[in-house]
């Protein structure tokens, strides 16, 4: 489970993920979403999982993590469609639109992202985007990432 934070700008942060996230991150955010709805006394067509991630436990704490994380899964659906020319969405975005967004008692804005990566840690975004940067460089330099009818990011050159 994870919430890759590449870019501020949600388009670009989908374009900056490798393929294998795109199509991943898709799925996991589509479990996350509906655990909470889960916990939040809801139904939803996935079963909740990973109920005590930090991501979970983020995406709890109020509305506008919820807002933030279906803005970035539906740019990452974009970036799905447009890079691997499918017409459809992702099955699990389809999962994501069928969702009823919770009632939270909190809709104030994001001061801290998850970072989920050696370690976790609440982090400010610029802190969570350099994070997760530095991740990607280290898992390029282990594993094959691909990106498919797009350059590889600039920061990974």
């Amino acid at each position: 489970m994870n919430i890759f934070l590449l870019d501020s700008d949600l388009k670009k942060n989908a374009k900056y993920y490798c393929n294998q996230h795109i199509v991943k991150m898709i799925l996991e955010s589509a479990q996350l979403l509906s655990t909470v709805v889960i916990i939040l006394g809801g139904k939803a067509p996935y079963k909740a999982t990973h109920k005590n991630h930090p991501c979970t436990k983020w995406l709890l704490e109020n509305g506008k993590h919820w807002d933030f994380l279906f803005a970035l899964v539906t740019e990452l659906n974009s970036e799905y469609k447009r890079r691997f020319n499918h017409i459809k969405n992702h099955k699990s975005y389809d999962v994501i639109l069928s969702l009823k967004k919770p009632k939270y008692k909190e809709e104030y804005m994001i001061k801290e992202y998850v970072a989920v990566t050696d370690e976790v840690k609440r982090v400010s975004l610029e802190e969570a985007i350099l994070r997760y940067r530095e991740y990607y460089q280290d898992k390029t330099k282990k594993f094959k990432l691909r990106w498919s009818n797009i350059e590889k990011p600039f920061w990974l050159k």
